[in-house]
């Protein structure tokens, strides 16, 4: 389920996962602002904190992440053999 809201830290990488560079980050969630899908909200404190909050047109898009999750954590194991696999042959 979509909470909403998420604080956009200096976390990458920190679940185990690919990091992705902070400005990809960025980026990405000023394409979704653009898109009206989410808001974003600065908060002028130090360090600094931003927040992004779902639009409602992106709240519809909940079951869809959620299946796209699913399918993801039934499939994690082939897919890190196939980045295993590429990775060794390039």
């Amino acid at each position: 389920m979509l909470t909403g809201r998420a604080e956009v830290g200096r976390g990458a990488g920190e679940d185990g996962g690919d990091p992705v560079h902070p400005a990809a980050n960025i980026e990405n969630l000023r394409k979704l602002e653009r898109d009206g899908l989410l808001v974003r909200t600065v908060y002028p404190i130090v360090p600094p904190k931003v927040e992004y909050s779902l639009m409602p047109i992106a709240r519809e898009l909940g079951d869809s992440f959620a299946a796209l999750t699913a399918w993801a954590e039934r499939h994690r194991h082939a897919i890190a053999a196939a980045r295993r696999g590429y990775d060794a042959a390039n």
